[in-house]
C-alpha cells in the first residue's frame, strides 16, 4: 500500500503543471492563464476566456484600424466586407468570417453554401451548388420552376418543375451521405451517418474535421 502512494505521488510529480492556456482560449478560473491575464467573460466572443488583466474591451479604445482582441489591442483584419473576399467582415472581433452557417457570414455578392461563400455569379461548374441544382445562363442562376425549358445543374434532372439530383453513392453529394433508396443526397446533418466518409457534422452541415 505504502508503495502504491509513492508511486502515485512520483507519477503526479512527473506528469506536472497543467499547460498554460492562451488569451482567447476558454478557461474556468485565473490559475489557468498566462501571466498578467485573468479568466473573464469578454462579450466580443460572448464566452469565458483568458484575456488581459485590465486590457481593453471595446475596438474603440484601440483606434479606427485596430481592433481589440481578448483584453490586447493589434492590427485589425478588417473594418468592412472590402478586404475579406467572398466572406463578411465579422465587426464584433474585426476578422473575416472563414466559413457560414448563413448569407450574412457573406459578401453582398455571394451566397452560403455547405459552409462556404461562394459568388453569387453563378457559372457552369457552379450551378449545383450556387443554383441549388438549378440551371445557370448568364451568370445567374434560374428558377427551377423553369427547368423544362433551360434544364438544370450538371447531374440534375428536371422532374415536375424541380431539378432532382438521383445519387448512387456519397462521393456524389459533396461530403453528404447520399440516401440510396431514394437516390437523394441529405442536404443537413444531425450527425456523422448523416455525412460521407471522412466528414463531420458542425452546425447542422457536413465540413472535412479541422487539421
Amino acid at each position: 500500500m505504502a508503495f502504491t502512494g509513492l508511486c502515485l505521488l512520483a507519477c503526479l510529480r512527473l506528469e506536472g503543471p497543467p499547460p498554460t492556456l492562451e488569451n482567447g482560449e476558454p478557461c474556468t478560473s485565473n490559475a489557468m492563464c498566462e501571466a498578467g491575464s485573468v479568466c473573464e467573460f469578454d462579450g466580443a466572443v460572448g464566452a469565458t476566456v483568458c484575456r488581459v488583466q485590465g486590457g481593453c474591451t471595446s475596438h474603440a479604445e484601440c483606434g479606427a484600424d485596430r481592433a481589440c482582441a481578448f483584453g490586447a489591442c493589434g492590427p485589425a483584419e478588417c473594418v468592412d466586407n472590402a478586404s475579406c473576399g467572398l466572406y463578411a467582415c465579422n465587426s464584433a472581433i474585426r476578422r473575416c468570417f472563414d466559413e457560414c452557417t448563413s448569407d450574412a457570414s457573406c459578401a453582398s455578392a455571394s451566397v452560403c453554401r455547405d459552409g462556404e461563400c461562394l459568388s453569387s455569379t453563378c457559372t457552369e461548374a457552379t450551378a449545383a451548388r450556387v443554383c441549388n441544382g438549378a440551371a445557370c445562363y448568364g451568370g445567374t442562376c434560374v428558377s427551377a420552376v423553369d427547368c423544362e425549358d433551360y434544364g438544370c445543374a450538371s447531374g440534375y434532372t428536371c422532374e415536375s418543375i424541380q431539378c432532382v439530383h438521383h445519387c448512387t453513392s456519397d462521393v456524389e453529394c459533396a461530403g453528404y451521405a447520399c440516401y440510396t433508396p431514394v437516390g437523394s443526397c441529405n442536404e443537413d446533418c444531425s450527425d456523422e451517418s448523416d455525412c460521407a466518409a471522412g466528414y463531420v457534422c458542425e452546425d447542422f452541415f457536413c465540413k472535412p474535421p479541422s487539421p
